[in-house]
């Protein structure tokens, strides 16, 4: 069996944005190893959140919680950095509809819904999302990009990607091992 994501959400969080079990699935979450808690405000999401971050069995932590809650200072984001440092765990906190506030993190993503490309026939495109980097410790923030998720792929690639199309036609090599051509001297 594959490590374990746990995902924590406040209960406002789902009150006001159910997950969508399909759409989980089309993003290649595995139900089987997905575990849901829903706990009923900020303080017990995190509370519950250090501990499963704590637990070298888990594969990685999704933190979710709404707005901008009060229990969620510089402590209690600092605990849970050092609790995914001790255990290698990969913890995410999302924060759903929240202002920016300062935090432990290492880094800090803005992530948006952004226009799908069309495929053929005006087909529904791949859902594509707008990321910025905002913050990196020790680094340099400021990149943005703009990603589409290929189910089949299973990847984040550029959003309207289209993979080139061979042609067929063939380009010989020389004997020389170089397909350029070689400028001649008289």
């Amino acid at each position: 069996m594959a490590t374990p994501i746990v995902w924590l959400r406040q209960e406002e969080a789902e009150a006001k944005a159910p997950l969508h079990g399909p759409g989980l699935v089309e993003l290649g979450f595995d139900p089987a190893n997905l575990v849901l808690g829903l706990l009923p405000d900020a303080l017990s999401v995190l509370r519950v959140a250090v501990e499963v971050v704590r637990c070298v069995d888990v594969g990685a932590v999704v933190i979710e919680l709404w707005r901008s809650p009060r229990a969620l200072d510089l402590t209690a984001s600092r605990r849970l950095a050092v609790a995914a440092e001790g255990s290698g765990v990969t913890a995410l906190l999302l924060r759903v509809a929240a202002e920016p506030t300062p935090s432990a993190a290492h880094t800090r993503w803005h992530v948006r819904s952004a226009a799908a490309v069309p495929l053929a026939a005006n087909a529904p495109g791949f859902p594509t999302l707008d990321v910025e980097l905002s913050r990196q410790r020790g680094g340099r923030a400021g990149g943005r990009w703009c990603v589409e998720w290929d189910r089949d792929e299973a990847i984040f690639r550029p959003a309207g990607y289209q993979a080139a199309a061979l042609s067929g036609a063939m380009v010989s090599v020389s004997a020389g091992g170089s397909g350029s051509a070689r400028q001649r001297t008289g």
